[in-house]
């Protein structure tokens, strides 16, 4: 294990600062319930064994209704801020993981957003460090397993 403590307090302080700026937890069902209509994020009724909420993440979906349903990276970006603080605010107190279920049912390298994964990437990276307990990839496509690279 690699404890740089100063790396540690610059992003305790940045995710402080963001917190404090972007107000996650404020968001409420009325700010992103237009991008919910896929259902390409929704958090499951049951938890796992360990209690871990479940994130259902369907990436398949998001191109599905584009041009009704999502507006702009920062509304989909939003919208996953908003299933990640409901479902850590839906844990027990001794549990801080979560399981995320990755259905790729009609997805293709056409639902592919640079920019929208770039931001997914930075948003869990620096703000939910260690809150992926498992994640488990369903259906994948043949370009997602090794014997499709």
């Amino acid at each position: 294990m690699n404890l740089n403590t100063k790396k540690a307090a610059k992003m305790l302080k940045e995710n402080l600062k963001w917190c404090l700026e972007d107000k996650p937890e404020k968001i409420q069902w009325d700010d992103i319930a237009q991008e919910a209509e896929t259902g390409k994020v929704y958090r499951a009724n049951y938890q796992d064994k360990y209690g871990r909420a479940v994130l259902v993440m369907r990436p398949g979906f998001q191109v599905e209704k584009f041009i009704k349903n999502t507006k702009t990276v920062e509304g989909q970006i939003k919208y996953l801020v908003y299933c990640m603080e409901t479902a850590i605010s839906d844990l027990d107190e001794d549990v801080d993981q979560m399981v995320w279920l990755i259905d790729f049912e009609k997805w293709n390298m056409s639902c592919i957003s640079m920019k929208a994964t770039r931001e997914t990437t930075r948003l869990l990276q620096d703000h939910y460090p260690e809150r992926l307990g498992i994640a488990i990839l369903y259906n994948p496509q043949k370009s997602l397993s090794p014997s499709g690279w």
